[in-house]
């Protein structure tokens, strides 16, 4: 220790005290200070709050440092509902009387504005309840761990099963508070996306298309019913981060039989009225860092929006609806968010055709293309011409833009919040319609491809092969012929001016097949 200039802290702080970390269960009496820690004497004046508390499910008792080291302050973040009141006998009761209340007193009050005096008043009693309750347990929990230190002590002074017995008896009281504030931490963490007219229109032009049926149509308008709506809710995950008015899923679900029919009714009547309330159409973003990616460079995060439940309970059920219908206009080249399909058939397919073209020493090109900031960019007027162009109803397209079009969102950031500003474009990552409506708009591209004669592809049997698609990755299998590479390059960029989605020039890769392995035409590497 002195050799690496290194000191117990604890001992330092502490000369006179006799304290210890373990005590025998089996061999009675034996009491020892096993667990400390060792410091550097440079960094001792930058450590406070060191000390020994109680242990819980351990023969060991916790041992405590803090460093003082620079860091950002964090922000104070935003309310989120505690789901732990729900299993409060009291809390429940509570709230059940107050939304009983409300309705009958707000009876003829606007669906909108109903379900949003509702929710104030949901959320200010919640927080008073649980101001109250987290005081409550704080001054228990003080008195525990006073309680085990004053067991320990006598044990310490004086062997007694009858000490023993107490002592184990509050570490495990202690215990449930831990439990506690360990589910809430985890709740917290998890805080778990042109020009107009003529380029957009002009994309679509003598393209031959699946479209609906009038009956598929007609089975995607209409407003929310009960049902749909309470599958909706049934099938979202329990204690994930909520939206902005911080009620969770889990709220929803326990009082459902109360609320289902008022929240359902606020939904349709922003889309008779052709928008959702500020509240509900506010978005929180947030951002986590893609796996195994360089946390010091803002492109390695991806954006993610927090939206509120009951938001997400209306988008939900439109994309159920869409679910039910988009198999009959995706074309099999996609295998994104389709029922029945996965991203490994992608890949097996990817990788028989690379074979193929070996074994029969066919020349070719596999050119793989990212969309940058895919969800992010994407064009709404592209959305409404694209869900026109597959013979969607005006209802289903007035869905949408009651979602999307006066949606707005602040930044969340390390606890700190931007003001709220509005959404101009793009799908939301977190949003339950953005997956759907995303395939649907690179289906386009797709179609634009397979119809282009101009674009040549790989010949299997009778088959020609141009693309393979998962979401927003997309692969062609061209020739290799200039024109095919340049024809290509010209889809796309004209695809770019209509939807507003630009392939990632970086991220984009060129691999030979067949002959051209290792005889790659120069005027290819030239286009590369």
């Amino acid at each position: 220790m002195t050799f690496h200039d290194l000191i117990d802290i604890w001992r330092e702080r502490n000369p006179l005290s006799k304290h210890f970390t373990w005590s025998s269960n089996v061999t009675h009496g034996i009491h020892c200070r096993l667990d400390f820690f060792l410091v550097s004497r440079n960094l001792a004046n930058s450590t406070s709050n060191v000390r020994i508390s109680p242990g819980i499910q351990s023969d060991h008792s916790f041992v405590h440092l803090k460093f003082s080291i620079h860091s950002a302050k964090r922000g104070p973040g935003y309310w989120k509902f505690n789901n732990s009141l729900l299993d409060d006998v009291v809390f429940v009761e509570l709230i059940t009387k107050l939304i009983s209340t409300e309705l009958s007193s707000n009876n003829n009050t606007n669906s909108t504005i109903q379900w949003e005096l509702l929710k104030f008043k949901i959320r200010s009693v919640s927080m008073k309840y649980s101001k109250d309750k987290a005081k409550e347990r704080r001054l228990k929990e003080t008195d525990l761990l006073s309680k085990i230190s004053d067991l320990e002590c006598q044990l310490f002074q004086n062997e007694c099963p009858n000490i023993r017995a107490k002592l184990r008896n509050a570490q495990t009281e202690l215990l449930t508070f831990y439990d506690y504030k360990l589910k809430g931490t985890i709740i917290r963490s998890r805080a778990r996306w042109v020009e107009e007219g003529e380029k957009n229109t002009s994309f679509f032009n003598e393209l031959d298309h699946p479209q609906l049926t009038l009956d598929d149509s007609s089975s995607c308008d209409g407003p929310l019913d009960l049902e749909e709506c309470f599958s909706a809710l049934s099938s979202m995950k329990n204690d994930k981060a909520p939206g902005s008015d911080g009620l969770t899923a889990n709220f929803y679900k326990k009082f459902w039989h109360i609320i289902g029919q008022v929240v359902i009714n606020s939904l349709n009547s922003g889309f008779q009225e052709g928008a959702l309330t500020a509240e509900q159409s506010r978005g929180i973003i947030t951002v986590i860092l893609k796996p195994g990616k360089d946390s010091t460079l803002l492109k390695n995060y991806r954006p993610i929006t927090l939206l509120n439940t009951d938001y997400k309970i209306g988008a939900k059920a439109i994309a159920a609806r869409l679910k039910c219908v988009i198999h009959k206009i995706i074309g099999p080249n996609q295998t994104g968010f389709m029922k029945g399909k996965f991203i490994g058939e992608n890949i097996r397919f990817v990788l028989d055709l690379i074979d193929y073209a070996s074994n029969h020493n066919i020349p070719g090109l596999l050119f793989l293309i990212d969309f940058e900031k895919a969800f992010d960019k994407l064009e709404w007027n592209f959305i409404d011409y694209t869900l026109s162009f597959f013979s969607f109803g005006n209802s289903l397209r007035e869905w949408i833009n009651v979602f999307y079009k006066r949606g707005n969102a602040c930044v969340c950031n390390n606890g700190f919040s931007t003001g709220f500003f509005n959404i101009q474009r793009g799908v939301r990552q977190g949003c339950p319609l953005s997956p759907y409506l995303f395939i649907l708009c690179v289906e386009v591209l797709a179609l634009k491809v397979i119809s282009n004669v101009n674009i040549k592809g790989i010949r299997v049997g009778n088959n020609v092969i141009k693309l393979s698609q998962y979401a927003d990755d997309t692969t062609f299998f061209l020739d290799g012929s200039r024109d095919s590479f340049e024809e290509t390059l010209s889809v796309l960029d004209d695809f770019r001016l209509a939807s507003g989605l630009a392939i990632n020039i970086s991220k984009c890769n060129i691999m030979p097949l067949g002959s051209f392995i290792n005889n790659l035409p120069t005027c290819i590497n030239d286009l590369a």
